[in-house]
């Protein structure tokens, strides 16, 4: 839960911290992401099923893609 311990951001001190905490945690999450379907597509690649690593693949290239915008 967002931002840390589920605290709503209306009761933090410094909300600016708050907004902060939500935003360093989603790129914590997307990075996971990206790591889990980069092993993924690489694990398809090694059973020979091209398709769903081809899938697996594009998907962490269209996440790494709207993390940069």
């Amino acid at each position: 839960m967002l931002p840390t311990d589920a605290k709503p951001i209306t009761r933090w001190p410094d909300r600016d911290e708050a907004f902060q905490d939500v935003v360093t945690e989603i790129n914590r999450t997307i990075e996971d992401l990206l790591i889990s379907l980069k092993t993924k597509g690489e694990w398809y690649k090694e059973l020979e099923e091209y398709e769903e690593a081809k899938r697996a693949s594009e998907k962490a290239i269209q996440l790494q893609q709207a993390k940069k915008s």
